[in-house]
C-alpha cells in the first residue's frame, strides 16, 4: 500500500502526453492511496514548497472570474482543475530517498517522444500540411497535446546536453527532444511556437544554453523553405494584428 503512490506517479509520468484518462485516474488512485496513509499515521508530514500562496491566489483568481462570468454555471464546471494544483506537491511527498527524479523525468520525456513520433507519423500519412493535416497525440487532440509536449521541451533538451548522466540517456532524451520539436513545428500552433521560443531564448540568455539558440536559429531559417501553411503561421505569428494575436490580447483584457 505504502508504495502505490509512488507506482501511480511514475505512471502519471507515463500517460501525461499519452492519454489524459489514464493520467487522470492515476493521479486519482495516488491522491486516495495518500488520504487513507495519511489517515493511518503512515505518511510524512504534507511537504512546504513556498508555493501555498500563489496557488491560492490562482484559485481566488479562478473563484472571482466565475462569479462573475456570463454563464456562472458553465465557469464553474472549470473549477474542477484547480484539483490539478495537487501534483505540484505529490512527488517532494511520496518520492522516496532512494528515488531518483531523473527516472520520472525520463518516463515523461519517453512518452513525449513516443506521441510525438506518432504525431509526426500520422501527420505525413494524411497528406502533411498541403492536405491542411493536424499533428495528434494518441488522444487525437492536438490543441491539448501541442502544449503538454511543451512542458517536456525543455526537460528534453537539457537531459541531451548534460555530460553527467550517461550517454544511452543523452541520446534517448536527444532524440525525444528532437520529435517533440518536429511535432510542435508541424502543429502550427501560435501558442507552442511561442512558448518553444520565449524558453530557448530565455535558457540561451539567461543560462547560456547555446544548443537552444542554434535549434531557434535553424527553425527560424528553416521557416523560410516550408510550405506556404508553416510560412503563415510564422506571419501570424509576428503580426500583432493577426487573428490569433488579437484573440490572445482580447483574453487578456477580459481577464
Amino acid at each position: 500500500m505504502r508504495k502505490i503512490p509512488e507506482y501511480m506517479l511514475v505512471l502519471y509520468a507515463l500517460s501525461g502526453t499519452l492519454s489524459i484518462a489514464v493520467s487522470q485516474s492515476a493521479m486519482a488512485l495516488g491522491a486516495l492511496a495518500v488520504a487513507l496513509q495519511r489517515g493511518r499515521g503512515r505518511m510524512p508530514v504534507w511537504p512546504r514548497l513556498g508555493l501555498e500562496r500563489p496557488m491560492l491566489a490562482w484559485t481566488l483568481a479562478l473563484l472571482t472570474a466565475t462569479v462573475f462570468a456570463s454563464d456562472p454555471m458553465s465557469s464553474a464546471i472549470k473549477m474542477k482543475k484547480v484539483v490539478l494544483l495537487a501534483t505540484v506537491f505529490w512527488p517532494p511527498l511520496v518520492v522516496a530517498k532512494r528515488w531518483s527524479l531523473g527516472r520520472l523525468y525520463m518516463a515523461l520525456i519517453f512518452s513525449a517522444g513516443v506521441t510525438s513520433l506518432y504525431g509526426v507519423l500520422t501527420f505525413f500519412l494524411q497528406g502533411g500540411p498541403e492536405l491542411g493535416a493536424r499533428i495528434r497525440g494518441f488522444h487525437d487532440f492536438y490543441l491539448t497535446n501541442s502544449r503538454l509536449l511543451l512542458l517536456c521541451t525543455f526537460p528534453a533538451l537539457l537531459f541531451a546536453t548534460t555530460r553527467s548522466i550517461s550517454a544511452s540517456h543523452r541520446w534517448g532524451a536527444g532524440i525525444a527532444a528532437a520529435a517533440i520539436l518536429v511535432s510542435q513545428f508541424l502543429g502550427c500552433l501560435h501558442s507552442a511556437w511561442l512558448g518553444t521560443g520565449v524558453g530557448l531564448a530565455y535558457l540561451a540568455i539567461r543560462r547560456r544554453f547555446w544548443v537552444g539558440a542554434w535549434v531557434l536559429l535553424a527553425v527560424a531559417i528553416s521557416v523560410f523553405f516550408v510550405p506556404e501553411v508553416l510560412q503563415g503561421t510564422a506571419r501570424d505569428l509576428l503580426d500583432p494584428q493577426s487573428p490569433a494575436n488579437r484573440d490572445r490580447t482580447d483574453i487578456w483584457a477580459n481577464g
